[in-house]
């Protein structure tokens, strides 16, 4: 008979409840990213002026940086299981980074060097992207099951 606490008493109600409830804790981080994403194109379509604005164009270019560099590393195989070689895994998830990284990279040089488009424009299209990608990959993620569930149905 152990004497110790329970491993529920080191946490706090909430705490353990999002522990146990996978599905509601992606949920979570989705809806928190839409509505990042929703309050992002609320400012967006308050400063729109049409593709003449450099706010506008520095925004569609970051928004595109993020949603090319996920199909990059989706084409390059970065969706692939990790599997249980550790080292192999490190190492696709690193090329993966970096391919992301690079693109994320070429796309702001490219913001500044092509008319000085505005660096917040640019700045608040990549978060835009990356709040819809998180938002549609925790729904992806919740709908799709545990692993579990989807061998038994």
């Amino acid at each position: 008979m152990s004497s110790g606490r329970g491993e529920r008493d080191y946490h706090t109600r909430l705490g353990w409840w999002l522990m146990i409830h996978d599905s509601a804790t992606t949920l979570i981080i989705g809806a928190g990213a839409a509505g990042l994403l929703i309050a992002d194109l609320i400012y967006l379509a308050s400063r729109w002026h049409g593709f003449g604005s450099r706010f506008d164009r520095g925004f569609l270019l970051g928004f595109g940086g993020p949603l090319v560099a996920a199909l990059a590393v989706r084409s390059a195989g970065g969706y692939r299981p990790i599997g249980s070689d550790r080292v192999s895994a490190a190492r696709t998830a690193g090329v993966a980074n970096s391919v992301a990284a690079l693109i994320f990279g070429a796309s702001l040089v490219a913001a500044f060097a092509l008319e000085g488009h505005f660096p917040l424009g640019f700045i608040l299209g990549g978060f835009a992207a990356i709040f819809g990608l998180f938002a549609a990959f925790s729904v992806w993620w919740s709908i799709r099951g545990l692993p579990s569930q989807r061998r038994s149905a």
